[in-house]
């Protein structure tokens, strides 16, 4: 097996190069072995040895231990790779910028400034950070990683910036204005409709942090063309609020080589796997269906305090197998402390890398085609800060998008889905489709009829009342709609209206009261099945809850929470209500299976238990397949590959494999 064919595993390991010894440098060739690596990546300058902005004299010893590694590790399967934790800088820490450095600092937009963070327009910080690159690629590593302090966001004590009296002075230009930093920031959030300094605030971040990639990339290739330039990154809400454009940004930094990514695997310690679903498909696959079909991805999985405290090894190894999901290439981890301790092998994390290796190496050398998944096509746009209108708070936080609700919720149903960026994609026909938040003001009034006469639509609260604003409601068949807001003394449930039992419940009732935000209660015409209606704790009616068309489209009427999100949608009466919606359709669900993930392309179709349960057997509805009675398929796990069949049960298909919690299986059709 070729190195390009291969699952990467690459170990990022915090050294210190003034406290380094060969008993170090042993244990880590015998876990090299152990855990199946291909890859140490030596992080520069890290953490708790942080000093800030090196000056040239301080990259000397980094430098002197890469090489010693290189020439200790030559004879091992492994490359050498580089990641300078600090670019603009995580945070001041207390420090201040020394007469070495002459560049500006930044300043957040509540006009809180940074003694040490720098700002990235100023072009004397360009040159210094491009000139300190291309003194790491002077060793020629095999990557040179972009840590994820290459944001605007979260510079502790910064929240959001740059605003400082640089940045003022472009945007004033731009504008043909001069506002103080204070006026500026409040017409970028102001409530309603964006302004165009929102438009000049957004264009202009994605500008520099374009140039300061072109100059790092370029300096490097200059000294070392076959290094690779990666860029780690984090939640994409925070990235859509700095106007990140992606594809730009990965073209300024790859140069002759294919996009390298580091998405950031969500929790950093252990979270219960319910909770890690949403996560994964509310940050993971959205950044990775925004690169290009040919991007590298090396998710990153860190086990922050870095021992058995912070996650255990199944919880590690869900993490580690579900990157498969999104076609990742292989990973960067963080098993062990960045302040030169080096290997732990009590932790054992060498066990569980070496069961993984042989599904991953297989998901490496066949991707999943992370761009043509197949079932409810989730709807959303990079550009959407450009065009959603400020919330009544004018915060921050308002403006972050919101448009992968769907996928998690969807997801954790059981219910194969995929993301759909409006901007990259065509019109879309026969297909079912999820929209939230304020997704629509991204398209005309032509394209939200289209989508809604060519396809089945699945949408929210605040989708329907951009439709009432859009005077486009008569595609939901609505007459009126109000906001009801939870705990004000009026709904506190809703009841399901149908005739059938849910779940063995008739007239099964959820709440509307807990962890849940404003709801949308529409009136419909006549021909609208209400699925459920709201009532008080006296049983007196306050309106309409969920409602559909059989075959033309289902309103789940909540609007964002700022702290619980759709947390309250996410019960079984919820999934058997939206599956009997999807009944109809050439949508793959599986059938019971709480908190277990399906995906599927043209070839493969892709199970991972998020949760603690074992499942005796898989069962899923598969539409496209209904009219035959059995489904020979291979079966791929951590055990190898073996011949299997995917039998008929009247109206589903049943494998008779045992799921175990936290596993993940692939199934390749023969």
């Amino acid at each position: 097996m070729t190195a390009s064919e291969k699952y990467i595993y690459s170990l990022r390991l915090g050294i210190d190069p003034h406290y380094w010894d060969q008993t170090k440098m042993d244990e880590l060739k015998q876990l090299t072995h152990e855990a199946k690596l291909d890859d140490i990546n030596l992080i520069i300058n890290s953490e708790e040895l942080n000093v800030g902005h090196v000056t040239k004299k301080q990259v000397e010893p980094w430098l002197a231990i890469t090489r010693r590694f290189m020439e200790d590790l030559k004879d091992e399967p492994v490359t050498i790779s580089m990641n300078p934790w600090t670019n603009l800088l995580y945070s001041d820490r207390g420090r201040h910028l020394t007469e070495d450095f002459k560049f500006r600092t930044m300043v957040d937009y509540q006009g809180v400034k940074a003694t040490a963070v720098a700002c990235p327009a100023d072009p004397k910080f360009v040159e210094y950070i491009a000139e300190i690159y291309g003194m790491y690629a002077s060793v020629q590593p095999s990557h040179i990683w972009l840590d994820d302090d290459f944001r605007h966001f979260n510079h502790k004590p910064l929240t959001f910036g740059c605003f400082c009296e640089g940045h003022m002075a472009i945007f004033n230009q731009k504008l043909g204005d001069n506002l103080s930093r204070e006026a500026f920031v409040a017409r970028v959030f102001q409530e309603g409709a964006p302004t165009k300094e929102r438009r000049v605030f957004l264009e202009q971040v994605a500008l520099e942090m374009n140039q300061i990639a072109k100059a790092i990339a370029q300096a490097v290739h200059e000294i070392s063309p076959e290094t690779r330039v990666g860029l780690m990154s984090s939640q994409p809400e925070y990235h859509a609020l700095e106007g990140r454009d992606w594809h730009a940004l990965f073209e300024k930094l790859s140069i002759e080589h294919p996009a390298t990514s580091r998405p950031h695997l969500p929790s950093y310690n252990e979270i219960p796997g319910l909770k890690y679903i949403r996560e994964f498909n509310r940050n993971v696959r959205p950044v990775a269906d925004m690169l290009r079909a040919d991007a590298r991805m090396l998710p990153e999985l860190e086990n922050y305090m870095y021992s058995m405290y912070a996650k255990s090894n199944k919880f590690t190894q869900l993490q580690l197998e579900t990157t498969l999901l999104v076609g990742a290439k292989g990973i960067l981890f963080n098993f062990y402390d960045m302040m030169g301790n080096g290997v732990v092998q009590s932790y054992n994390h060498q066990k569980i890398l070496a069961e993984s290796k042989q599904l991953l190496d297989y998901s490496a050398q066949k991707p999943i085609k992370r761009h043509e998944l197949k079932g409810v096509k989730v709807l959303y746009s990079p550009r959407t800060v450009y065009t959603r209108h400020g919330g009544e708070q004018e915060s921050l936080e308002e403006m972050f998008p919101r448009e992968f609700e769907w996928s998690a919720l969807l997801s954790t149903f059981g219910i194969n889905s995929t993301l759909w960026d409006i901007e990259q994609k065509e019109q879309l026909n026969s297909e079912v489709v999820a929209i939230s938040d304020q997704l629509l003001r991204n398209l005309s009034d032509e394209a939200i009829i289209a989508l809604f006469e060519h396809n089945q639509v699945l949408l929210d609260g605040t989708s329907v009342a951009i439709l009432f604003e859009r005077q486009l409601a008569y595609l939901i068949k609505a007459k009126n709609y109000e906001w009801l807001v939870p705990q004000t003394g009026q709904h506190t449930h809703e009841e399901w209206n149908g005739s059938e039992a849910i779940e063995g419940v008739f007239k099964a009732r959820m709440t509307v009261m807990q962890q849940i935000g404003h709801l949308a209660s529409v009136e419909y015409e006549s021909e609208v099945e209400c699925l459920t209606s709201l009532y008080n704790e006296n049983r007196e009616a306050f309106g309409t809850g969920m409602a559909q068309v059989a075959g033309q489209f289902f309103v789940l009427p909540i609007r964002y929470h700022l702290k619980y999100a759709w947390d309250g949608k996410y019960i079984n009466y919820k999934e058997k209500i939206i599956k009997r919606f999807l009944a109809q359709s050439k949508v793959a669900y599986l059938i019971d299976m709480p908190v277990v993930q399906f995906q599927q392309d043209e070839q493969r179709l892709y199970f991972t238990n998020f949760s603690l349960d074992d499942f005796e057997e898989i069962r899923l509805c598969l539409p496209e397949e209904q009219h035959l009675e059995q489904v020979p398929v291979t079966l791929i796990s951590r055990d190898g590959q073996h011949q299997v069949t995917l039998k008929k049960q009247v109206d589903h298909f049943v494998l008779p494999y045992k799921l175990k919690a936290y596993e993940t299986i692939i199934l390749e059709r023969q």
